[in-house]
């Protein structure tokens, strides 16, 4: 299974114990692939530099760089259409949907988890992924090369 963690999750699991730091320590072990884009590297650095600057003694940037490392990259796309309550995390449904694009094994579908929602694959809500699949049920025109 692919993971998507949003910035959420990602900082939720850093901090706490749960469903986010269950993510995390899959992604760590191995169990899951963790799949991010720049953008959304970019977004947890901020938000780690953010957190950093009120807590002087935190650096999530090593566990950032290890996520990068164990992680699969996908190059940055927009959604053509804006898909969650929030445009602002779209970018995690978009790096999940450009990894499908890529595979087209069912067994490896990307899920986009947010600290209450895990959208995977063709499950998408009817009004977003899969309303407008292609036949081959690959949403990629819902895509657009940033």
């Amino acid at each position: 299974m692919r993971i998507v963690p949003d910035t959420n999750v990602f900082i939720s699991g850093v901090f706490w114990k749960g469903p986010p730091s269950t993510v995390l320590d899959a992604c760590s072990k191995g169990q899951v692939d963790l799949v991010l884009s720049p953008v959304i590297i970019e977004e947890y650095r901020r938000v780690g530099h953010d957190l950093a600057d009120r807590y002087r003694s935190l650096d999530l940037d090593p566990i950032i760089d290890a996520l990068v490392t164990a992680g699969s990259v996908v190059s940055d796309h927009e959604l053509i259409a804006r898909v969650c309550s929030d445009p602002d995390d779209d970018k995690f449904l978009a790096a999940a949907v450009a990894v499908e694009r890529r595979s087209s094994s069912a067994a490896t579908r990307p899920c986009c988890v947010s600290a209450n929602t895990m959208v995977c694959g063709s499950q998408a809500p009817a009004n977003s992924l899969t309303a407008t699949s292609r036949t081959d049920g690959v949403p990629g025109e819902l895509l657009v090369p940033r």
